[in-house]
């Protein structure tokens, strides 16, 4: 990437939160064909793989398939590839334009069908948007007696106790072994969904990924009407991810709980919803993936999961305003709507949408404003791991408004201090940006031994 680019796009926080990729315009695919056998669809799609033309995807329609190509940044991409894959012997291919966010919004229920009462239920527990945070369940305590009791003799409810006690690492080649007793000694235990899923945590946890992932997906075969199915195939998608299989695969197991066609409880259904939403991202459709995060903030009272949605919507926002698609102050009106609606807010999430904010403005020139935000702005976010970056747009801000001397001084503390911002945002070395703009300030000002 050229020094140029990246002074506009590597220090650009809507791209450092999601996943980089092309700009996108107007995404459209090229539709290859219309079949109504899904077999040959399947097989369709995985050469369209083959030539290059993926990820493909293949849509129900009616009472037949789409097979698709993946989305290409404009429709001028598209019908330049349209004639390539004419020539690869689909002769009625044909650029498809993808519908707009107003499209998608103007469909029953949004991007996730017309079943938002679950997740306004009082099911919905307080939510953690940290993804990467560990599975925890409740446990009984582990007494010798339980540790004692015979897998083979031990009746139904003291063997379910047994197994469920175990939490230490150490202990997974017993605790496979207790609930492996108890799956095969009481089939029709009304426990037998919820002894599987634990068996399907355990395998994970001794790094046996494939049998896991088994286990999920038998679970949700024989345990169709339990909610358990639908934590095994939130599982069996996380798994997928970590298997590198491609985005629209995992966005279908993940759209299956979304759209509530598997049975699951509130939290699993907003934690998929969440994944689309991202993966939406991932493939360049903007326009959906906000879309997503729209429902995901109406569909919960869940102050965290609202401002984090919201929070997402400004950053796609602030990726459209860098294109010339929307303007800056709707991006910057968006990031600041997340502290006002939802003070009660993760703090990383308002800090995040507060330090857009600072970049918005800087993008629009407007640096009085940016200087005006400083203070407050490291009065309550000094200590998050936002404050480093904007450190750099407040003291660009001190620079454009004639005062140099006050920028040195911000940009020695992020100097000094030698922050890994990378760590939090990825592509973004905060440290590079702030040497830069300090050399220029000091040149500037005659000071070019310094």
């Amino acid at each position: 990437m050229k020094t140029g680019k990246l002074k506009v796009i590597a220090l650009s926080l809507a791209l450092s939160l999601l996943a980089l990729g092309a700009v996108s315009q107007v995404p459209t695919r090229v539709q290859v064909l219309f079949t109504g056998d899904l077999s040959r669809a399947n097989t369709e799609a995985d050469r369209l793989e083959e030539l290059g033309y993926g990820p493909a995807e293949v849509r129900e329609i009616g009472t037949g398939y789409k097979v698709l190509t993946r989305a290409f940044d404009s429709y001028g991409d598209a019908n330049f590839y349209k004639l390539k894959i004419r020539a690869s012997g689909y002769p009625d291919a044909f650029p498809v334009k993808e519908p707009s966010m107003g499209d998608k919004l103007g469909e029953k229920g949004g991007p996730f069908g017309d079943q938002p009462s679950i997740l306004k239920s009082s099911g919905l527990s307080r939510f953690s948007i940290d993804f990467a945070k560990k599975k925890t369940f409740e446990r009984p305590e582990m007494t010798d007696a339980l540790r004692s009791l015979d897998n083979e003799k031990a009746d139904e409810l003291n063997l379910f106790t047994k197994a469920m006690a175990y939490r230490e690492k150490t202990e997974g080649d017993d605790a496979l072994a207790a609930f492996e007793a108890f799956i095969r000694r009481f089939p029709k235990s009304e426990k037998a969904a919820r002894a599987k899923l634990m068996r399907g945590y355990w395998l994970l946890a001794r790094g046996k990924r494939k049998e896991a992932k088994n286990q999920f997906e038998a679970l949700s075969m024989e345990h169709p009407s339990e909610i358990e199915a639908g934590e095994a195939q939130l599982r069996c998608g996380y798994i997928m991810i970590l298997e590198r299989k491609p985005d629209p695969e995992i966005l279908k197991r993940f759209l299956k709980l979304a759209r509530g066609e598997v049975k699951c409880d509130a939290d699993t259904r907003i934690e998929a919803m969440m994944r689309c939403a991202a993966l939406y991202y991932r493939m360049r459709d903007l326009d959906t993936s906000e879309a997503a995060y729209q429902a995901i903030e109406g569909a919960t009272g869940d102050v965290d999961v609202q401002g984090f949605a919201r929070m997402q919507r400004a950053g796609i926002l602030l990726e459209k305003a860098y294109n010339g698609k929307v303007p800056y102050e709707k991006a910057c009106a968006m990031c600041d709507s997340v502290a006002s609606d939802f003070p009660e807010a993760n703090i990383q999430t308002r800090s995040t949408a507060a330090l857009m904010a600072l970049e918005a403005l800087c993008r629009q020139g407007k640096y009085k404003d940016v200087v005006e935000r400083s203070e407050p702005f490291f009065k309550e976010y000094l200590n998050t791991p936002e404050a480093p970056i904007a450190h750099y747009w407040i003291a660009k801000g001190f620079y454009e408004t004639g005062q140099p001397r006050l920028a040195l001084q911000v940009l020695e503390d992020v100097l000094s201090e030698k922050y890994e911002t990378g760590r939090r945002f990825k592509f973004l070395d905060v440290n590079e940006h702030a040497r830069k703009l300090e050399s220029r300030i000091t040149v500037e000002l005659g000071e070019k031994t310094r």
